[in-house]
């Protein structure tokens, strides 16, 4: 089966529209598909709201989310997941296990990016 240029940039646009929150957490393993949030969410765990997801689509089938991370907000917290989710965060893209960065360090930003393609 083949998916038209069409119906890929309808699904481009349509994840870059919906999907404009990120999440970081110090859950690891694998993931279960009917989840909606992180395993162990660090923004939960410190009370702060989830991070917003600037977002930028290439015309070769690629999405990149982006977002910046405040040491200093979340001093002494290793990030073991990433999540992409709605703006009410009640639907999530998706969630992806990465080698821990950490901890974080108060004096430093960190900036993750996840770069998704469709095909």
């Amino acid at each position: 089966m083949t998916v038209t240029e069409t119906a890929r940039q309808f699904v481009r646009t349509k994840l870059n529209d919906e999907y404009v929150k990120m999440d970081i957490g110090e859950g690891g393993g694998s993931t279960d598909i009917s989840m909606n949030s992180l395993f162990a969410s660090i923004t939960s765990a410190a009370s702060q709201p989830l991070l917003s997801a600037t977002r930028s689509v290439s015309t070769d089938n690629q999405i990149e989310f982006k977002t910046t991370v405040s040491g200093s907000t979340y001093a002494g917290y290793t990030i073991r997941e990433v999540g992409i989710l709605n703006a009410g965060g009640t639907g999530m893209l998706t969630r992806i296990p990465i080698d821990p960065i950490g901890p974080l360090e108060n004096t430093k930003t960190y900036e993750i990016v996840v770069i998704m393609e469709v095909e």
